[in-house]
């Protein structure tokens, strides 16, 4: 199964990795739940930003009128093709234990985040059960 087989395009906003966390609070709270990819200029997943990451920062006094998500960000993704077997993505997970997996064109640019719905949903349509 490759990960073009799953819809990847939900449970996710992205922002400019230049935005505030007030501006990323405002998106975080329109969505249902997921994550916001940051995005450079070039429009190239640089890392994720979580509702946690905003309550953390908050809770250290920081103001998020001031504060450029960029500062808060978990930059531990792994950045997948569409063409990927989730298989593959399976084994890269368990090495590398990223925060995120995000999916990408051959150019680097965003297409989609591998949830952990989107896992959980791959291994149930591959018969495995989950391991990571």
């Amino acid at each position: 199964m490759r990960i073009a087989e799953l819809d990847i395009s939900d449970e996710h906003g992205t922002l400019s990795i230049d935005s505030t966390l007030e501006e990323a609070a405002r998106i975080l709270l329109q969505m249902n739940r997921g994550v916001l990819i940051l995005l450079d200029s070039t429009k190239i997943p640089k890392g994720i930003l979580t509702d946690s990451h905003l309550l953390k920062s908050m809770a250290n006094g920081l103001n998020p009128k001031d504060e450029k998500s960029s500062k808060h960000m978990d930059s531990n993704i792994l950045l997948v093709n569409l063409d990927y077997f989730v298989s593959d993505i399976i084994e890269d997970m368990k090495l590398k234990k990223p925060s995120a997996v995000v999916v990408v064109n051959s150019n680097a640019e965003l297409q989609g985040y591998f949830s952990p719905q989107d896992y959980s949903e791959a291994l149930t349509r591959m018969g495995m059960k989950r391991k990571v």
